[in-house]
Formats: C-alpha cells, structure tokens, sequence
C-alpha cells in the first residue's frame, strides 16, 4: 500500500527486510521494492532487488519482468558484463517477450562497447539474423581479442580470432590489419610462403588502415616484412625489392620504433641483400647511410663496408674500417671479428708484425671471444711460416689444451705434427698427443666420419638429416672425441624446431662441460627455455646468474638482466627484483614495450613488501595504461586492492567497475574483483549488494578453483548473517508478516 500511495522510501524501510525470503511474497516484496528503488533514483539497489526477484519463479510474469528490467539497469549502469549475459539469457528464456525487441537493441549497443569479445562474439553467432552494425562490431571484437592472444603470445588462439574477424569485411582497416598479423605470425613460425600469400592480400587494403586503429602497421611494415619472408628463403632478388619499397616509405616516419628501429633494419637488410647479389657498390651506399647517421646497427654496417673494401681489393681501406668499428663501438658484438679481420688483411698485405700485435691484442681486449682459437692458429701459422717452430709451438698447444675436442683443436694437431716432422723429432709428436687425451691419434676414424658428416648437414641448413646424424653420433660415441660440438648443435637442431624441452638435454650437457665457444650460447638458451616453456624458474635464476659472468655479447648481458627481474620476481625475491628493474632500465636502446613489464614487476614487488605502497599504485597505474594483457589485468585489480586496504573504498569500488569493464577476459582476476567489490559492499553493510555480487561470479565462473571457493564462503556467510540479524518473525504458515515496528 506505501508503494502505491508513492510513499516509496516507507515501503523500502519494510520490504528491504523481506530480501532473505524464497516465496511468493518474497518475490513481489522484491520486485516492489526494485521499482521503488528505481523511482527514488537508485538504480543501483533497484537492480540488486530485480535481481533477487528474477531468481524466484512463483510468478513467471514477475519473473520475466524482473529479468529484463535487471537488464536495462545494468546498461544504464554501465555493467556492460552483466548486461550482457543477462540479456542474452533473457533473449533465449523470453523470444516472444514484449521486451525482446528493446532487449536486442540494447544487445547490439553493448556489442560496441564491451570487451568481453569472446562472449559477444558467442551471442553474434547464435543470432538467427545479423544487422550490419552486428557484423562490423563482430569483426572489431574479434580482431581486438585476436590481439589481445597475440599480446599474450598465444598465437593459435589468436590466429582463430583474426580467422572469425575476416568473416565480415565492413572496416576494410580492420580487415587490412588481420591480414598484417597474420603474416606476421606465419613468419615468426618460419612458414615463409604462407606469410607471403597473406601479405599480398595485405597490400590492396593497406591504404585503409586507420591510425586510431594502428600507428604501427602501414605498407612499409608490410614491405618490411615480406622483404624479410624472401630474405630468410634467400631469395635475395625478391628481398631486396620489398626492403627498397620499406626504406622509401619509412624513411620520413612519424612512429618511434619504425624511425628509429624498423627502417634502419630495413636499410641494413637492402644492404645485405645486395651484398648477397654481390652488387657491392649500391650494397656499400646504404651501409653508409648508417654508419653516416649512426643509426641503430651502424656497428655491423661499417664491419660489412670494410669486408666490401677488402673485397673490392682495397685493403688499406678495410683496415681503417675495422679499426674504426674497434674505435667507436668497443661494446660491439662485431669488435672481436674486426680485430681477426684487420690480422688477416695485413697478413694479405705480408705485414706479419702488424698481424702478430693485431692478434695478441684480441688476446688482452677480449678474453672471452669465441674468436681466441683463431688468433692462437693464426699467430702459429705466422712463427711457422718464419720457420720460428717453438714459438709456433706454444701457439698451436695453447688450442689444443684450452679447445679440447673443437675443428681448432684438430687444425692445432695437424699443425703441431707438421712442425715435429720438420724439426725431425717425430717422437716428441707422439709424447705431446699421448699427454693430450682428447688429441690423440688412435681417436676411431668412425668417431670423426660420423660426427663430420652430421656437422656438414648441420652447416648445410639440414636440420632433420643433421638432427638424425647427430643423434646417431651421441648414441654410439656418448663420451667421443666430438662430444661437447655433437651435443650443441644437436640442441641447436632441436631449438629450431621447436622441440625446447628435448633441446634442453644438450645445452645442459654444454654447461656442464669447462667454459668452452658453446657455452656462452647454451647457458642462455637453457636459462631462457626453463623460464619459457620448462617454468623452472629457480634453474631459470642460477643459469641467468652464470651467464652474467660469462656473457660477451650485449644481446646475452641485456638478456641476462631481463631474465634476473623476470625470475627473482617469481621466486619471491621482491628486493632483488628492484634492484634488477633498475639494472634494466639502465640498458641502451631498450625497446619501448619492455617499460610496462617493469612497471608490472616493479609496482607487484613494492606491493607484496608493502601492501599500502603508493609508489607500487603508481607503477600499476602505468602498467594498466599501457599494455593490454594478463599483466595489466592482476595490475588493475591489485590498484582497487591498494585502495582497499588504505581505507578508501570509494575509489576500490570505481576501480572494481573499471576493472570489469576492462578486463573482462581475464576469469581469475574477475573473480578475485567480484570478491573483493563484496567485501566493499560487506564492510558497508550492503549486504543485500554483496550477495548479489558473490551470487553473480558463482553463475560465471567456470573454474573450480580457490577464487571460487572463497566467493561460497563468504555467500554463506553473509546468508547466515542476514538469518541471524533479520527483524521478521513468521506467524502461521508465513505468509502473514510483522514488522518491529507493528506496520
């Protein structure tokens, strides 16, 4: 009667004591109290009363009423999830509903805005009929979920989702950039072929690419790209067609990463294909236009021009080129190679001391270069050659006792017995190989038969006639005289077919081993595929520790750092983790992707030391901004958390209806959300509000896990408190109600 005298806030006071009832006054008492609500102005808490009310089904027109207004308020309110599932369900209980027109026009707006794209993409498809405005925010979702997988580098999943987005065309920018994606992942998995089919479909509808889209896919990263497909086919007459159509179209680039690394790359890979070609001349122009800009890769392009110099015959030039590779980039992966080059060009040029102090000075400079076993051969060759044979000697014994069971090694041994013959002591020959195990003569020439033939596979791009003849070796010669070379590059065979965890076995061997030119290689391989693909993240930690110690290569000391943070951080080593985040940060030209990982790593390690840290908020808050991925679900529901736990459950609560808006596609940092969106409503004593919420996860969430398991506690619980504190007493067969106040 209040109700309906519009004395709407009386009647609130007494039906909001009837919400723990499961009858038929139950059911009107809630639906009269959602119209109430919603009459007063708070849609909130009249959608939690329709709630209660659809769940009840004495009335079946009470019921399905309930249900659609339910609906329409969690549209209104912004609860894209919830509207959605609850209109698709109220679509397929009710087809012939009065409201199932209304209910599929505010269907086909949440289609435009949510992000849950899988579950939309769900009620596209089973919709007996599409309009067009169906279609085209059916290719969008499926396009944005197709990149969210690939974000995640789950790239079956998200070749399915670009699959369904090129079911409909109606953005030909959307359409374009499927295409894009598509390559791209064809090529990353080596299928070069398939990828250059893709991207001719790709280029008639690059022109179409909107930037709100994607600022970074145009048709010179199409160009790029497929220069790259024939590049890697050695096709290099193709490649360096694509390269020239990048190198034109990128070269006035607005975008970060395209100016500075994409159409640098590409310049050097125009260069490389014309070297290939041996088209030196034009191979030197774009060589230089790096050197000259020093542009990311200008290191390698002036140790490429040099080898073009000394090809071209001139020398001299060649030299001055290495030697200012050496001068300028004394980090460069390149430096070591340069150094043997400049030995060798002035042992073309008969200047034997130049030679002897360019190589003695790989020795002091770079230690740990894979290319010491050259130098030693060479500067042996060169006593040699002045008849100076104890000299050469010490050289060729240096390889043999610190190179063990290597081609140099080998190369060494024929040398040292050259030299004993000329000196006529053969038994001193003898003597030298029976002190060396590892050198010995009587080594089985099947050791060396085998072996050599798998290597010449190996070198040769065979990698399946390689794999098998190396097997073979390791089977019958488990300890043979080519054992650690055998075991590397079987793994090596085995990484590029992806096989990582059998690939493993190998490099582990390797490691085992003294330090040796593998080793460097092998412990960076093994660390990263037990921190990819093993998940051992402490064997993960120890092998990234060793290489820090070894690590030559820039590529290997950056990787050693990303690997520190990545793994102290899931062993719990939140300090640690800081410490390495700062290391990492300090790297040169770190590309820009990896700032949202640090700020993930950086903001979870400050919060799990300190659950309140603001500095931890701000990193997350970064994180969520920038990166569209798992990490930057846990970083979004961690923030309400922080917000939680400081007290201020206002902002908790927005952050909470921010994150389902959000990240819907990410089921366990939902339900962790929908609990702690309770515990707000809880703490306020809106428990009415917390029920509904905990109630709601329960229905969707479909993993049976400790997130849901946590979410029926506290529903029982709150059930058992609203029995224990209610105000009603049932008189009769309780349909007659009183309340503490006697109205």
């Amino acid at each position: 009667m209040q109700a309906q005298k519009g004395q709407c806030d009386k009647a609130i006071n007494n039906l909001v004591q009837l919400s723990p009832l499961e009858t038929a006054l139950g059911q009107n008492a809630m639906f009269l109290l959602g119209q109430c609500y919603e009459k007063t102005g708070k849609k909130n808490d009249a959608r939690t009363a329709f709630l209660q009310a659809a769940r009840m089904n004495f009335d079946k027109a009470i019921q399905e009423e309930a249900w659609f207004q339910y609906a329409k308020l969690s549209y209104e309110l912004g609860q894209t999830n919830d509207a959605l599932v609850s209109l698709k369900n109220f679509i397929t209980a009710y087809p012939n509903s009065k409201y199932t027109l209304e209910a599929n026009e505010l269907l086909a707006d949440l289609f435009l805005m949510t992000r849950n794209y899988e579950e939309a993409m769900s009620i596209i498809d089973n919709l007996p009929t599409k309009s067009e405005k169906l279609k085209e925010a059916y290719q969008k979702m499926a396009y944005y979920r197709a990149v969210e997988n690939y974000n995640d580098y789950k790239f079956e999943n998200a070749e399915t989702f670009f699959d369904k987005s090129l079911k409909y065309t109606n953005s030909k920018s959307f359409e374009a950039l499927a295409y894009y994606w598509k390559a791209d992942m064809a090529t990353q998995r080596g299928e070069y072929d398939k990828s250059i089919g893709i991207l001719n479909k790709f280029f008639p509808l690059a022109a179409n690419i909107q930037k709100e889209h994607s600022d970074k896919v145009d048709i010179g990263t199409g160009n790029y790209l497929q220069g790259y497909n024939f590049y890697r086919k050695k096709d290099y007459g193709n490649a360096d067609a694509y390269f020239l159509k990048a190198v034109q179209t990128l070269k006035n680039a607005t975008n970060i990463t395209q100016k500075q690394n994409i159409y640098p790359d590409a310049v050097i890979r125009l260069a490389d294909c014309y070297f290939m070609q041996k088209q030196y001349k034009s191979s030197a122009q774009y060589y230089d236009e790096i050197i000259k800009t020093n542009a990311q890769g200008a290191d390698y392009a002036l140790y490429q021009k040099s080898i073009i110099d000394g090809l071209g015959g001139n020398v001299q030039n060649k030299i001055i080129g290495m030697k200012a590779l050496v001068a300028r980039f004394p980090n460069s992966a390149f430096v070591d190679d340069a150094i043997i080059q400049t030995g060798n060009a002035f042992l073309s040029l008969d200047k034997d001391e130049d030679a002897i102090t360019t190589f003695k000075s790989l020795l002091t400079t770079k230690p740990n270069s894979d290319q010491i076993p050259d130098a030693y051969l060479k500067l042996g060759l060169i006593y040699t050659s002045q008849s100076k044979y104890d000299d050469a000697l010490s050289w060729y014994q240096k390889v043999v006792k610190q190179y063990p069971a290597t081609p140099a090694s080998n190369e060494a041994m024929l040398a040292i017995k050259d030299i004993y013959i000329a000196k006529g002591d053969p038994n001193g020959y003898i003597t030298f190989a029976n002190q060396n195990p590892g050198s010995k003569v009587t080594v089985s020439e099947q050791d060396s038969i085998i072996y050599l033939a798998a290597e010449n596979q190996f070198f040769k791009g065979n990698i399946d006639n390689a794999l098998s003849g190396f097997n073979n070796y390791t089977t019958q010669f488990p300890n043979g005289f080519f054992a650690l070379p055998a075991n590397f590059y079987k793994s090596e065979c085995l990484f590029t077919k992806q096989d990582f965890s059998a690939a493993l076995k190998g490099y582990d061997f390797v490691v085992s081993q003294s330090q040796n030119r593998f080793t460097e290689r092998s412990v960076a391989r093994a660390a990263n595929i037990n921190y990819f693909d093993v998940k051992n993240y402490q064997r993960s930690y120890d092998l990234y520790i060793k290489l820090q110690t070894i690590a030559t290569l820039d590529e290997n000391k950056r990787e050693t750092q990303i690997g520190l943070m990545r793994t102290s951080f899931f062993l719990k080593k939140y300090q640690e983790c800081l410490d390495n985040i700062v290391k990492v940060a300090a790297l040169p030209n770190l590309p820009e992707f990896y700032k949202a990982e640090m700020a993930y790593y950086k903001g979870m390690s400050l919060f799990n030391l300190n659950n309140k840290d603001d500095k931890a908020q701000k990193e997350l808050e970064y994180v969520v901004k920038n990166a569209n991925n798992e990490q930057a679900a846990e970083s979004k529901y961690t923030i309400a958390k922080i917000n939680y736990l400081k007290g201020n459950k206002k902002q908790a609560e927005k952050d909470c209806d921010d994150y389902l808006d959000k990240f819907p596609s990410y089921e366990y940092y939902l339900g962790k959300t929908f609990i702690l969106l309770s515990d707000i409503y809880t703490d306020d004593k809106k428990l009415l509000q917390a029920k509904a919420t905990l109630q709601t996860m329960l229905d969707n969430y479909s993993q049976e896990d400790e997130v849901k398991a946590e979410a029926k506690q506290k529903l029982d619980a709150i059930i058992q408190k609203e029995l224990d504190g209610g105000k009603l007493k049932l008189q009769d067969n309780g349909t007659q109600m009183n309340f503490e106040n006697g109205k």
